[in-house]
């Protein structure tokens, strides 16, 4: 089978057991990640992209270091600076949620950058991303906060 048709195929196949709460979801998940990590035969844009979507998977399933190493694995180059808002905004909700919470402001005060001239429909995700730096700017005095709006 060609490699990229079965990245696809076990793509689909694990977001639909995610979304249904099935229980080979996670061994769905398992072998999409193993795939991806020995990713031959596929290209960088498709290895990135399902990076990305794998990422999510493993976030709703409730893995977060699981969707830390898929996001990190997304290489993101000049053509896909597309997916580079979307993952500061995804790591800094799993950085919060593994106790990393100066690591998760850091990928906040990214996505707040790339997102600076944000279309209306995100604005108000951008708002409520300045108001928690601007409320969580004692980080530098204090002792960490948790980032509610991110939970």
């Amino acid at each position: 089978m060609d490699p990229a048709a079965d990245l696809h195929e076990q793509l689909l196949a694990a977001h639909v057991a995610v979304a249904r709460r099935s229980a080979d979801a996670g061994p769905r998940l398992q072998r999409l990640d193993s795939l991806l990590i020995d990713a031959q035969g596929i290209s960088g844009g498709a290895q990135t992209t399902a990076n990305t979507l794998l990422a999510e998977l493993w976030e709703r399933s409730d893995a977060p270091q699981r969707a830390l190493e898929a996001s990190r694995r997304a290489q993101l180059g000049p053509d896909m600076n597309w997916l580079a808002s979307t993952r500061a905004r995804r790591d800094a909700r799993l950085l919060e949620r593994l106790g990393r919470p100066r690591e998760a402001i850091a990928q906040l005060r990214r996505y707040v950058s790339l997102r600076a001239k944000a279309e209306p429909p995100l604005q108000a995700d951008l708002a409520a991303a300045k108001a928690t730096l601007r409320s969580e700017s004692a980080y530098r005095r204090g002792p960490v906060r948790t980032i509610s709006w991110l939970l």
